[in-house]
């Protein structure tokens, strides 16, 4: 008798805790929305299609003409993005790593908005219901205005004078949470990611006499 209610006990505290990990992303991302303006309005963009979709539905064929040129488009920016990322950056290399390249090409915004219409739109065919869809192909709109936004800003990274400007900004950002005076620098800046990285590509030149190194 009192193994079951144990059991019951670990079981919900296991699913408490798959719950706050699952959350953990969407709601780091929306606390980040008040200080990124490109977040700020990527929110702003789907809270009104939701109104513009609830207000004038489209008709079945509508949503799926327009969805079919919408994720043509989208393959293509997809395809386009992989291709430079394959020809301009080695998977070898610490720096820029793909946590700052996403920072700067917003790719996961890109992203999950296309999966998120692309749901929606699956979710409003298959019951034929007009909003869901109508909303869907809105949102695959929006998702291509920011796939050439964040293909424009992957293009800029294919040259090293661009991939440069991206490391001094990151750096300037992350030098400015290193408190001053610090009591152990090295210490200080090893235990920041962007810094680490850095000191590790610098190390590396160093050793290998690169002077083209970061």
């Amino acid at each position: 008798m009192t193994d079951r209610p144990a059991r019951l006990g670990e079981a919900s505290r296991a699913w408490k805790v798959q719950v706050i990990r699952w959350s953990g992303p969407p709601a780091a991302w929306l606390r980040g929305v008040a200080h990124s303006p490109r977040r700020a309005a990527l929110a702003g963009c789907v809270a009104a299609l939701l109104v513009v979709a609830a207000l004038v539905p489209l008709s079945r064929a509508d949503v799926t003409d327009s969805v079919q040129f919408s994720l043509a488009f989208f393959a293509t920016l997809l395809t386009g993005e992989a291709v430079i990322f394959a020809l301009s950056f080695s998977p070898s290399s610490s720096w820029p790593s793909l946590r700052e390249i996403d920072a700067h090409i917003a790719f996961r915004e890109w992203v999950v908005a296309g999966w998120l219409a692309s749901m929606l739109t699956a979710a409003g065919l298959l019951t034929g219901t007009l909003v869901p869809g109508s909303y869907g192909a809105l949102l695959f709109l929006l998702a291509d205005v920011f796939g050439i936004f964040s293909f424009i800003r992957l293009f800029g990274l294919a040259s090293a004078d661009g991939r440069r400007q991206l490391l001094s900004r990151t750096l300037a950002d992350a030098l400015s949470g290193v408190p001053s005076p610090a009591s152990d620098l090295r210490r200080e800046m090893t235990g920041n990611a962007v810094l680490s990285a850095y000191l590790g590509q610098l190390e590396d030149a160093t050793a290998r006499s690169d002077q083209r190194g970061p």
